[in-house]
């Protein structure tokens, strides 16, 4: 039983409890706005994965010395599976919330339990309450720094002009080759032009 208990247990132990604190990390640095100054909310959430990664490197550093080789082992094992689960769990959970127009509506239907909606008013709620009230520009000003586009005119009442840098031509490149290599369901975000008008 000891050997099941050292062998087995122990290291599922370290990497839940490894996994756990890194959750909680990622949580405690969007709570106090780590890195606020980065734009891209997922850069942001990949940059807490990197923080929580060297934290537990350079702490694990410290008992490294005193530890079997089995222990060290299953350290090392546990900083690569904490940063699996954390960057996993950064990008199914907290982004599709902040991405998401269907947690926005469903949110709205929340928040009015017993209302029924048609789909011209969640069209309507898309483009009233989520498009015009800063999704467009949020998704434009998320561009801008990453290099993707650039501004071309100065600002006026439609907020200027935009054009797509060489870096945005090989961005949508390799999101058309991805696709076909694993393709979605709806391709509209790939090729507008196919959209029926």
């Amino acid at each position: 039983m000891r050997a099941f208990t050292r062998n087995y247990l122990a290291p599922i132990a370290i990497y839940a409890i490894f996994s756990a604190i890194g959750l909680a990390l990622i949580s405690l640095f969007l709570h106090i706005n780590l890195f606020d100054g980065v734009v891209l909310y997922y850069s942001r959430l990949l940059l807490y994965v990197v923080a929580v990664c060297l934290i537990s490197v350079f702490v694990s550093a410290f008992f490294m010395k005193e530890l079997s080789v089995a222990f060290r082992n299953a350290i090392v094992a546990a900083i690569v599976i904490q940063v699996c689960v954390c960057a996993a769990f950064v990008t199914i959970a907290p982004t599709n919330i902040d991405r998401s127009f269907s947690v926005f509506f469903l949110s709205e239907m929340y928040e009015n339990e017993g209302k029924e909606y048609s789909t011209q008013e969640l069209e309507s709620l898309f483009v009233d309450r989520y498009v015009l009230i800063g999704g467009v520009t949020r998704r434009i000003n998320e561009q801008i720094s990453l290099g993707n586009i650039v501004q071309t005119g100065g600002g006026g009442s439609n907020g200027g002009s935009y054009f797509l840098t060489p870096k945005g031509k090989r961005l949508v490149e390799t999101m058309r080759l991805i696709e076909k290599i694993y393709p979605v369901d709806s391709k509209v975000q790939l090729y507008p032009k196919e959209i029926e008008r």
